[in-house]
């Protein structure tokens, strides 16, 4: 465990559902989305790949499914905005999307981190999950600049997005049949998907 995981005290967190997180993805997740922008951000590297973009579409709607089962709150093409409006309906807001250098991948374009954390309220004492699109200069910003909010990463280890996909369709399973706090739900969970994957 890193030193920046050891910072994220895991005690004192409430019992979370699926209900009470959103998993908000910036990157393109149907074919319509990869096809409008082939060169752009996380499409870019299903270039040259046959067969790649079909299998991680079926692989985000079989998992994105269950999440929705679970009654996570899914939400596609993400912008800048509606990534802000989510900080005020939920607890948990993961962030699944690509970095490039100090940018972030939404619907409407690379952003830069600073502008990402402007995004957050300075009220929000919740959590922000940004493992799958960990980004030093985030956590960094996130801590300097709204110290209420918490940012969260299970793991540095680079997984690929499809691996993600399945680790968050675990997640969500996990909270809705444990009395978990978020952190405790995760890292329990991090241990033995990582050990498998």
């Amino acid at each position: 465990m890193t030193q920046s995981q050891l910072e994220f005290n895991d005690e004192g967190w409430p019992v979370v559902k699926p209900s009470d997180c959103a998993i908000a993805f910036g990157i393109p997740v149907s074919l319509e989305d990869f096809q409008r922008k082939p060169a752009h951000g996380f499409a870019r590297q299903f270039r040259q790949s046959n067969g790649r973009i079909e299998r991680f579409v079926a692989d985000y709607e079989l998992t994105s499914g269950v999440m929705k089962d679970c009654q996570a709150c899914v939400i596609t093409n993400l912008t800048l905005e509606r990534f802000g409006d989510l900080f005020h309906r939920h607890q948990v807001v993961i962030l699944f999307s690509h970095v490039e250098k100090s940018s972030m991948e939404f619907a409407d374009g690379l952003v830069e981190i600073e502008r990402v954390v402007q995004q957050i309220p300075e009220k929000f004492d919740g959590i922000l999950d940004i493992t799958m699109c960990f980004s030093r200069n985030l956590f960094r910003d996130l801590k300097r600049e709204r110290p209420k909010c918490s940012p969260f990463y299970a793991t540095e280890e680079s997984l690929d997005a499809q691996a993600w996909l399945f680790f968050y369709k675990a997640l969500f399973m996990y909270l809705k049949h444990r009395e978990l706090s978020y952190p405790e739900a995760s890292k329990d969970l991090a241990r033995g998907f990582l050990g498998k994957v």
